[in-house]
């Protein structure tokens, strides 16, 4: 990795991580992945910070839907064959 938090290579590594384990997955089965990941991670911690007994979650969980305009096009941007889609 040349430069840090690169969404080319955190969909590379996704890629190469299922190939692992025997599943092949097209570009647009990585780009649809990874933003069912970060949606699920968000839902999840949200739900989590309503049951946990930590105020800290408590004040940190309404915010996580302002990361969204920055990480969606970052996920869409991914495109590992450079086809430009």
């Amino acid at each position: 990795m040349v430069k840090a938090y690169d969404v080319k290579e955190l969909g590379l590594a996704i890629k190469a991580k299922a190939e692992g384990e025997g599943l092949a997955l097209a570009e647009d089965a990585i780009e649809a992945l990874a933003k069912a990941c970060y949606l699920g991670m968000k839902d999840w911690l949200k739900a989590s910070a309503l049951l946990s007994e930590s105020k800290v979650d408590d004040f940190v969980a309404p915010f996580y839907d302002q990361l969204d305009p920055f990480v969606l096009p970052q996920i869409d941007k991914i495109d590992l064959n450079k086809d430009g889609k």
